[in-house]
C-alpha cells in the first residue's frame, strides 16, 4: 500500500528512494510511493511517474475533470550528429538518439510542505544530464529545468510530452489559437519560436508546454497524431547544436501545464513574460502564396493585446517588389480588447509579376512601434516561373484528416506546387475513375496496394487551390496491366507476341505490371489528352508532371533515354531493340524519323489540351544534360517549351557530382541549354544531407543560384530542417533566380572578377548572368561563401563571413550605372544599396562590406536593347 510521511532530504538510486521514501501528506502536496513508481499530487494534477521508464511520467490526471491521460513517452531525447567530418562518397543516414526514458538515473528528492523537486542524473558517450522537476501546491506547473553537457557533437536536444488521451485526439484544440492540427510524425509538427505555449484542451481537460525563450529552448510543437493512435504530441526544442565546440553546456527549461483552462494557460504565459509588447502580431498570413496578375490580394492579421487594458493601435502596411519598389497600403486604427486578439484583414491591386514582401507594423497611440512581421509571395499567371514542388503519393498521403496539415506545411515554406503521385487506376486508359474510391497504379509500377477517393483528391486541389498552391497530376504513361488486356490493340509487344512488360510485383498471388502503351499515333495521342481533360474536369489539376516521352523508338523513361553514354546504359541499348505493335509491325519500321514523329505527337496533345484548358502546365522529366537535344531536337525544342523540367539525373551530390564546384557545373550547363526555350529546371528528388546543415543550405543556395528549383522534401517552419528560410528567399527574389530573361554568360572571368578577403572561397564563375531589355540593362552575380572543404556531403563549420570584397565588373555600355544592390537572405531577405566607382579602364568595381552566406549582386543601368 501507499505510505505518506512528512519533509525529509535524502540521496541515492531509484531502489533507494522507493525503498527510503519519507514524505507525508502536507496541504495542497501529497507525494506517495509504490513499488512500481512515485505518484505526486498537487491541487490541479495528479503525476505518475514510472520506474521502468526512468521516473519519466507515466500518466498526468488534471482533476478538474478526474480525467487520466495515458503517458506514451516524456523525457528527454538526444539527437547526435549524422554528418561525418570527411566526405565517404556516401549519403548521411539516420541520427541516433538517445531517449530519457530507456536510461537508469540516479536520483535526489528535496521537499517541503508546498514543493517537492525530484532531481535525475544519467549519462552516457554523447551527455551527462541533470534534470529537476518541480511540484508545487497550488500551482498547474511543474518545472523542468535540465543542465546538459554535451559531450559530442549533436543535431539538437529535445523535450517531449506525449499523451494517450481518446478525447483530445478527436476534438482537443491547441491554444493559442483553438486550432486543431493532425498530422503523421513530429517533423510534420506546428513550431512556434520562444517565448511561446503550446495547450491542447478539449475544454475540460488539458495539457500542454510553455516556454520563455531566456534558455536554450528555441521552439515548441505540437500535433495531434493519426487519429487511430489517439496521441498529443508535444515538444520543445533546442537552437540547432551542430555547430558548438565541445565540450559545451545546454540549458533547458520548460513549463509543463495540467488542469487549467486555455485562458489561464494565456494569462500564465502573459505572467511569466513580462518583456512581451503590448500588443504582439501573432498570426499573419497571405491568403495565396502564388497569385495571379488579375486577382486581388488578400492578407489577415493577427493582433494580441497582452495587458489588462484596451490598447488603441494603428496598422499600417507596405508591399516591395523588384528590388525596393515599395507602395504603402492605408494605415488603420484599431481598438484591442484587454487580454484579446483582433484579426484585421488587408487587401491590394497586385500590379507586376515575381515575389514580393508584405510588412506589416504596429505603433501604439504615441506612435511607439510595438511589432512587426513579414510575409512573402509570388505573382504569376505561369506558376513553375515562381514556384519549388514536392511530391505526395498514394502510399501516405490518402487520409482527409491530412490534406490541412500537409497544404499548411508546404505554404508555411513556400513550396507553392504539389505533385501527386501514381493516383490514376490507369495512366493512358483511366484518368476518370468512374467509383468512388479504387485501387491506383502506384509509383515504381506496382510497388504498393493503396486505395484513393474522388473525394480525397478534389479536397487535396480544393485546399491547394485556396492557399495559392497548385496541383500537378504525374501520369508516367505506363498502361496497367489489367488497362493492357483491356486494350489489346493499344499496348506493345515483342517480337514473340507477348505483351511488353516494364516492371512489376506480385502481391497476394496477383500481378501488379506497367505495361508499355502505344500511343503513337495521331488519333490515339489525342485521345490521352481528351481523357487528361476530362480528369481536369474531375479533379481539377492545374498541370501534369510527365514521366514520360513521346518518342517511339527510345526507352519510355526518361532516365534511360540514350545519350552520350548510350554504350555503357544497359537501358539505352532499348532505342536499337524494337517493340512491335499487335499485329507484329515493328516500331523500327513504322517510325523511321523517331525525333520528328515524338515533336508531333507532343504538340497535338499539349494542343488538344489547350483547346479546353489553355492555362494547363507541363513539368516533363528530360536528361538535358545527355545529349538528348543533340539526339532529339525538334522533340527536345516542344516538350521543353515553357515547360518545368525535372532532372533526376543530376541529384547525386554524394558521389556522382560530390563538389561544391561539380554539382554547380553541371546544373548551369543544364540552364544554358533550356532556358532559350522558356523552360524552368527542378533538380530531386534531392536526399542524402542533414537537415539545416551547412551542406543542405548551400545544396539549396546553388540550387537557386543555377536558376533551378528543389524537388524534394522540406520541414516545419522554424524546424531543424530551416529550408523555408530559403525558399523565402527565393519567393521574395524569384525574379533574379527564375526569370528566363537573365541569359547566363559562359565565359564569366572577361566580364566579372572577384577579390578581396578570403575570395578564394567565393563560389561565383557558375553565376553570372546579363538581362537586357528596352533602354535597360542588369548584370547579375550570385556569390556563395563556401566552407572550408569543397566536398558537399559532410559536416562543415559554418564558415566566417567575408570581409571587403569587390567585384569587378565590365559594365558592356555607353551609360553609367544607375545603381548596385545585395539581395541577401538573412536574417529575413532583403536588399541592400552598395558603392560602386568606375575605374579608368571603364570597369565598375562593387565593394561589399560582408558576404554572410549567399549575396546576388544587381548592378542596374540604362543601355539595353
Amino acid at each position: 500500500m501507499p505510505t505518506r510521511t512528512g519533509y525529509r532530504q535524502f540521496r541515492g538510486t531509484l531502489a533507494a528512494i522507493l525503498s527510503c521514501w519519507g514524505l507525508h501528506a502536507a496541504v495542497g502536496l501529497r507525494v506517495e510511493k509504490s513499488q512500481t513508481g512515485v505518484t505526486i499530487e498537487t491541487t490541479y494534477y495528479v503525476a505518475v511517474l514510472a520506474k521502468e521508464k526512468g521516473m519519466t511520467f507515466q500518466s498526468l490526471t488534471d482533476r478538474r475533470t478526474r480525467r487520466t491521460m495515458r503517458v506514451q513517452y516524456s523525457g528527454l531525447t538526444v539527437a547526435e550528429e549524422r554528418e561525418r567530418p570527411t566526405w565517404t562518397n556516401a549519403a548521411f543516414g539516420q541520427p541516433k538518439r538517445h531517449l530519457e526514458a530507456r536510461a537508469t538515473p540516479d536520483f535526489e528528492l528535496t521537499g517541503g510542505p508546498n514543493t517537492a523537486t525530484l532531481v535525475s542524473t544519467w549519462s552516457n558517450a554523447a551527455v551527462d544530464v541533470r534534470k529537476a522537476l518541480t511540484f508545487t501546491a497550488g500551482s498547474a506547473v511543474i518545472d523542468m529545468t535540465c543542465t546538459v553537457k554535451v559531450k559530442r557533437a549533436l543535431e539538437d536536444l529535445s523535450y517531449t510530452l506525449d499523451v494517450n488521451d481518446t478525447v483530445l485526439s478527436r476534438v482537443g484544440r491547441f491554444y493559442p489559437g483553438a486550432e486543431r492540427y493532425t498530422a503523421r510524425m513530429p517533423v510534420e509538427a506546428v513550431y512556434a519560436r520562444a517565448p511561446t505555449y503550446s495547450y491542447c484542451t478539449d475544454g475540460k481537460a488539458g495539457v500542454g508546454l510553455l516556454a520563455s525563450g531566456r534558455d536554450d529552448i528555441e521552439t515548441v510543437a505540437h500535433m495531434t497524431y493519426t487519429p487511430s493512435l489517439r496521441r498529443t504530441h508535444l515538444a520543445a526544442y533546442t537552437r540547432p547544436l551542430r555547430w558548438d565546440t565541445t565540450p559545451h553546456e545546454v540549458k533547458l527549461n520548460v513549463g509543463i501545464i495540467v488542469g487549467l483552462p486555455a485562458d489561464d494557460v494565456a494569462a500564465l504565459h502573459r505572467a511569466r513574460n513580462p518583456a512581451l509588447p503590448a500588443v504582439q502580431v501573432t498570426k499573419f498570413n497571405v491568403t495565396h502564396l502564388i497569385q495571379r496578375t488579375d486577382e486581388e490580394g488578400q492578407a489577415t492579421v493577427e493582433l494580441t493585446n497582452h495587458t489588462p487594458a484596451a490598447q488603441p493601435v494603428t496598422l499600417g502596411a507596405r508591399i516591395t517588389g523588384g528590388i525596393t519598389a515599395t507602395r504603402g497600403l492605408k494605415t488603420r486604427a484599431y481598438q484591442i480588447p484587454a487580454n484579446s486578439s483582433l484579426q484585421v484583414p488587408l487587401t491590394w491591386p497586385n500590379e507586376q509579376e515575381y515575389g514580393f514582401e508584405l510588412l506589416v507594423d504596429v505603433h501604439s497611440a504615441d506612435g511607439t512601434l510595438l511589432d512587426s512581421a513579414r510575409e512573402y509571395f509570388a505573382v504569376a499567371d505561369h506558376f513553375v516561373k515562381v514556384a519549388q514542388t514536392t511530391v505526395w503519393n498514394a502510399g501516405w498521403m490518402r487520409y482527409d484528416w491530412l490534406t490541412p496539415a500537409m497544404v499548411r506545411k508546404a505554404k508555411e515554406s513556400y513550396v507553392g506546387i504539389i505533385e501527386y503521385y501514381c493516383w490514376a487506376p490507369d495512366q493512358v486508359f483511366d484518368l476518370t475513375p468512374d467509383t468512388e474510391t479504387w485501387e491506383p497504379h502506384t509509383e515504381s509500377q506496382g510497388a504498393y496496394r493503396t486505395e484513393l477517393s474522388r473525394t480525397f483528391l478534389r479536397g487535396v486541389v480544393d485546399s491547394a487551390h485556396a492557399n495559392g498552391m497548385r496541383v500537378l497530376a504525374m501520369d508516367t504513361g505506363f498502361a496497367s496491366l489489367p488497362g493492357a488486356l483491356d486494350h489489346p490493340k493499344r499496348v506493345k509487344y515483342t517480337r514473340d507476341g507477348q505483351i511488353y512488360l516494364y516492371n512489376g510485383n506480385i502481391h497476394n498471388g496477383k500481378r501488379f505490371n506497367a505495361v508499355g502503351a502505344y500511343v503513337h499515333e495521331p488519333e490515339l495521342t489525342k485521345a490521352w489528352a481528351e481523357e487528361m481533360c476530362a480528369s481536369v474536369d474531375m479533379f481539377g489539376w492545374d498541370g501534369v508532371r510527365f514521366d514520360w516521352n513521346f518518342i517511339p523508338v527510345a526507352p519510355q523513361d526518361p532516365l534511360h533515354m540514350a545519350g552520350k553514354d548510350k554504350e555503357e546504359n544497359i537501358y539505352a541499348r532499348a532505342n536499337r531493340q524494337a517493340w512491335y505493335t499487335w499485329d507484329g509491325r515493328s516500331a523500327h519500321d513504322l517510325f523511321p524519323n523517331p525525333d520528328q514523329t515524338g515533336a508531333e505527337l507532343c504538340r497535338i496533345y499539349r494542343q488538344t489540351v489547350a483547346e479546353k484548358y489553355p492555362d494547363f502546365i507541363y513539368n516533363v522529366n528530360y536528361s538535358v544534360n545527355h545529349g538528348l537535344f543533340d539526339k532529339y531536337p525538334e522533340y527536345s525544342a516542344v516538350n521543353t517549351k515553357d515547360s518545368g523540367i525535372l532532372m533526376e539525373s543530376l541529384l547525386n551530390t554524394y558521389s556522382t557530382y560530390p563538389t561544391w564546384q561539380a554539382w554547380a557545373k553541371v546544373l548551369t550547363d543544364a540552364l544554358s541549354v533550356i532556358r532559350p526555350q522558356g523552360a524552368q529546371p527542378f533538380v530531386g528528388w534531392m536526399r542524402g544531407y542533414a537537415p539545416g546543415g551547412i551542406a543542405h543550405r548551400n545544396m539549396q543556395y546553388i540550387m537557386m543560384a543555377s536558376g533551378f528549383r528543389w524537388y524534394g522534401s522540406y520541414g516545419a517552419r522554424h524546424s531543424l530542417d530551416d529550408t523555408y528560410k530559403r525558399f523565402r528567399h527565393a519567393t521574395r527574389f524569384a525574379e533574379f533566380f527564375y526569370d528566363p530573361d537573365f541569359n547566363r554568360i559562359k565565359a564569366p572571368e572577361t566580364r566579372v572578377e572577384v577579390t578581396g578577403g578570403g575570395s578564394d572561397r567565393v563560389l561565383w564563375r557558375p553565376f553570372v548572368f546579363e538581362r537586357t531589355r528596352t533602354k535597360h540593362r542588369e548584370l547579375l552575380v550570385h556569390l556563395l561563401n563556401l566552407p572550408q572543404d569543397d566536398h558537399i556531403i559532410m559536416h562543415h563549420d559554418t564558415p566566417a563571413a567575408k570581409q571587403d570584397l569587390v567585384v569587378t565588373a565590365k559594365w558592356e555600355s555607353t551609360s553609367l550605372p544607375t545603381s548596385c544592390w545585395l539581395l541577401t537572405p538573412d536574417p529575413h531577405p532583403q536588399a541592400t544599396r552598395l558603392t560602386w566607382a568606375r575605374k579608368p579602364d571603364g570597369t565598375v568595381a562593387i565593394r561589399i562590406p560582408e558576404l554572410v552566406s549567399l549575396g546576388s549582386v544587381v548592378l542596374v543601368g540604362e543601355g539595353g536593347q
